[in-house]
């Protein structure tokens, strides 16, 4: 067997570098992740874990393989942990290989709503956090709708704020579903079949009140 002398000087470089690394990841209470903690070959070789000793991430893909012994690491660095700790509720999260490294993605949704509508719809957007990355906003012409997987409209062509953009995608006749004092809340889903923008969903009705009950609806169903 050949032994290999290295140099006093880069023997003690390299001790440093582990050294300042693992008083890093202390200092932070954060596993430090590498490329080669996420290397992969296949969806099979990944899995998800949490990172920080708060307990305030939502995790990060790692190939199974070295799961054990970042557990291991993890353990060790939060076993005296006396810090904050975070009760967050995190996106369920799709575990890919993409690229030979293994990646953590959540489903973006976009809900486009007014403020009369957003206050009633907390429910709403609790059950949507559960699967997808939530983000609410007042419609505007210059926003970018590609990130998103799905996008939600409250209310319908005579809501304050979204009524512009729902009368244009609404036909007449599903217009005037909503113009009847009583008319039951409607969902109406618009696919697009080319694939140029996402699925989008309206929940609409009469008034405010059947808004509500048109997404209700649907979450319970």
């Amino acid at each position: 067997m050949k032994y290999i002398l290295l140099p006093f000087g880069i023997v003690s470089l390299i001790i440093l570098t582990l050294l300042v690394q693992a008083s890093a990841q202390y200092a932070t209470h954060a596993l430090t992740v590498t490329a080669e903690d996420r290397k992969c070959a296949g969806d099979a070789e990944c899995t998800i874990m949490g990172t920080e000793c708060s307990y305030c991430d939502c995790g990060v893909a790692v190939s199974k393989e070295s799961e054990q012994r970042l557990k291991a690491e993890f353990e060790e660095m939060c076993g005296d942990y006396k810090g904050s700790v975070c009760d967050i509720q995190c996106p369920l999260a799709k575990v890919e290989c993409i690229g030979n490294e293994c990646r953590a993605t959540v489903d973006k949704v976009l809900v486009l709503t007014n403020m009369i509508d957003q206050r009633g719809a907390e429910i709403l957007f609790q059950q949507l956090r559960l699967n997808a990355e939530v983000h609410i906003q007042v419609p505007s012409y210059s926003m970018e709708g590609a990130d998103y997987s799905k996008i939600i409209i409250l209310g319908g062509h005579r809501a304050p704020q979204v009524g512009e953009m729902v009368s244009l995608l609404l036909t007449k006749k599903q217009k005037s579903l909503l113009m009847d004092p009583d008319g039951k809340p409607q969902k109406f889903q618009l696919i697009d079949k080319y694939g140029q923008r996402p699925d989008t969903i309206i929940y609409a009705g009469y008034d405010k009140e059947r808004t509500i009950q048109a997404w209700m609806k649907d979450i319970k169903s």
